[in-house]
């Protein structure tokens, strides 16, 4: 998976003042254009992070802000340890589909991150063991059963303003996401794999339906050979797959999923100019965010402190 280059890289040891000061100084530097293509690039969990936590989005989509934890810190957040993990988990389940073995994948990803995570957390990832093989015994019967004319993993789609097909990485790129997983079968449909480290099949896809209709968006407006899109959710941890009832037809997908992106992002655009600030907001986003612990501290609902962060923020709607 590509990984975003960060434009400031802060270490959890450094001393609070030093790291307000350095993101405060990169604020000053910050433009902010309040329009659907003023924020650059969008991507489904850029517009996740938008619409759930803007605080989160100044620091890590505008201000691109990595802040490294340690180890044992990471051990103790265990959302975040799942969220590592995860990383490494799609890139085993990557290699598994196209021809590596369990053993030659991890011990790649191994000699990438071994430093990244503590022995326990490398033994979860190695107790998958089973549970990807599951998958992979899904996968192929359901190739044979119907029809697989190819398939492709960690697919890089991109489309402009209007829907059209664009490179990954050019200037007119509106809206781009990766596809974990896409079968393309012989009678012309599509089926969509998007992996979940955690999770369960049980709750279905409901939770997930603004993804998966991003992803078939692109899909669609890529291929334009595609009657319909299938979309599934695996379920790593649990080893469930979730899906096989809904069918995005092209005609649905190209009339309104695109609008439908538009409209969520016109939308929180719109909230955050009424609240003139890049204010903090609890939500599930919370669990997996690297600068909880700071936003927790003091007041509830102050930003803790990030306060003086959240408060530097008014500059933007002058």
């Amino acid at each position: 998976m590509s990984e975003r280059k960060p434009n400031l890289i802060l270490r959890s040891d450094m001393p609070l003042e030093e790291f307000i000061e350095k993101i405060i100084v990169e604020m000053r530097s910050l433009e902010v254009d309040f329009s659907y293509t003023g924020f650059g690039t969008w991507s489904h969990s850029k517009l996740k992070a938008f619409s759930s936590c803007y605080l989160y989005f100044l620091l890590n989509n505008l201000l691109k802000v990595k802040y490294e934890l340690t180890e044992s810190e990471m051990d103790m957040q265990e959302s975040l340890r799942m969220k590592f993990t995860g990383i490494i988990a799609h890139g085993i389940l990557e290699d598994l589909v196209n021809g590596i073995d369990f053993d030659t994948s991890l011990a790649k990803h191994k000699d990438k991150y071994q430093s990244d995570l503590s022995e326990e957390a490398w033994l979860d990832i190695e107790s998958l063991r089973d549970r990807t093989q599951m998958f992979m015994d899904r996968f192929n019967f359901f190739s044979e059963i119907h029809g697989k004319e190819s398939h492709h993993t960690e697919q890089k789609l991109a489309i402009d303003y209007v829907g059209n097909p664009v490179p990954f990485d050019s200037k007119k790129v509106f809206f781009r996401g990766v596809l974990d997983l896409s079968i393309l079968l012989k009678n012309g449909d599509a089926i969509l794999f998007d992996h979940k480290n955690g999770g369960s099949a049980e709750h279905g896809l409901r939770n997930y339906e603004s993804q998966l209709k991003s992803q078939a968006l692109l899909l669609s407006c890529n291929r334009p050979d595609i009657k319909s899109v299938v979309p599934f959710i695996h379920f790593i941890q649990e080893g469930g797959i979730a899906g096989g009832n809904n069918v995005y037809k092209r005609g649905t997908i190209q009339e309104e999923f695109l609008k439908s992106i538009v409209s969520r992002i016109d939308g929180s655009i719109e909230i955050l100019k009424e609240k003139r600030k890049f204010k903090q907001s609890s939500g599930n986003l919370c669990q997996y965010c690297e600068f909880k612990a700071m936003c927790k501290t003091g007041k509830r609902g102050s930003g803790g402190l990030l306060k003086p962060i959240i408060d530097e923020s008014v500059r933007f709607f002058k």
